[in-house]
């Protein structure tokens, strides 16, 4: 299903920017409309997948970036432009680094 647009604005306000830090293992179909709904009132979504101390993890970093790139795509088509995946070494908004 199509997005709805996003409302028009004036050109001198700034790039709307959304963070969506977790852990991300495994990806949820509730992870995915979170992210949804993020589209519908962001320019840009940043989903940084973070360590969780208390939380042995499913699977690897890289795996989880592989699920949430390839899921992203599948489930956004051209809209998957607009979530940038991005690591963070802890879930504190300071820790979070864009992934190269």
């Amino acid at each position: 299903m199509p997005l709805a647009p996003l409302p028009a604005r004036n050109h001198a306000m700034t790039e709307r920017i959304a963070i969506y830090a977790g852990s991300f293992d495994p990806l949820t179909n509730g992870h995915l409309d979170v992210l949804k709904a993020s589209l519908a009132i962001a320019d840009t979504i940043y989903a940084a997948i973070g360590i969780h101390p208390g939380k042995k993890p499913l699977f690897s970093f890289e795996e989880r970036v592989d699920l949430m790139e390839g899921t992203i795509a599948a489930e956004f088509g051209k809209d998957a432009k607009r979530i940038k995946v991005m690591a963070s070494s802890s879930m504190r908004p300071e820790s979070i680094t864009l992934r190269s």
